[in-house]
């Protein structure tokens, strides 16, 4: 992702304000000092690296990526794959033997039914 144009710079630049803001509305409420901490922190890595915002935003979609096959990861081992064995289990129990549409045949297998026609 080419993050050199003016657009996508003042969407980093504004995401990283709003965080700012959060972290001092979360200070002025709360009096923790871990929220001043994380602002001021924030504030100077801002003033001292000024392309930090670009580096968290490709952060953020590195972490997005992992995060996405994580999620699915665990959706389907924790949910699918549980639903699945414990239906399995109940229509083994209730249903018992199923009836098929496999018939069997009494076939002999002998040497003329390899030979080639024609």
């Amino acid at each position: 992702m080419e993050l050199k144009n003016l657009k996508n710079l003042k969407i980093i630049w504004r995401t990283f304000l709003f965080y700012l803001l959060i972290f001092q509305f979360l200070f002025l409420i709360t009096h923790n000092k871990i929220f001043l901490f994380i602002l001021l922190s924030f504030i100077l890595i801002g003033i001292l690296f000024p392309n930090f915002p670009e580096y968290l935003y490709q952060f953020g979609f590195f972490v997005g990526e992992i995060n996405t096959k994580f999620i699915l990861f665990l959706i389907f081992y924790f949910i699918i794959c549980p639903i699945s064995f414990i239906r399995k289990f109940i229509k083994r129990k209730f249903v018992g033997k199923e009836e098929t549409f496999w018939e069997k045949i009494d076939f002999k297998i002998e040497k003329e039914n390899f030979e080639k026609m024609g």
